[in-house]
């Protein structure tokens, strides 16, 4: 699969089976570190910058994957 960046007209090859590990990865990774931290924990505010950290991760852990299903031409999923 070949992808034309938009800025440089510079082609890039790459490979789906290497998108789809990489995505595979990604998730059960993201499924570790979700099952040890709480995203959302005690409404402290000493924790508050901590918990939108957490936050940012989870949407572009989000973003990745809209934009790694986009290449396929595939809709996300709205829920699970």
């Amino acid at each position: 699969m070949q992808f034309l960046l938009p800025s440089d007209g510079i082609r890039i090859t790459v490979s789906t089976q290497a998108i789809c590990k990489f995505l595979i990865q990604l998730s059960m990774d993201f499924s570790s570190y979700y099952n040890r931290v709480h995203i959302l924990g005690e409404p402290r505010p000493h924790l508050f910058s901590q918990m939108f950290a957490r936050l940012q991760l989870m949407r572009a852990v989000r973003e990745v994957y809209h934009s790694a299903l986009a290449t396929f031409h595939l809709p996300p999923l709205s829920q699970i």
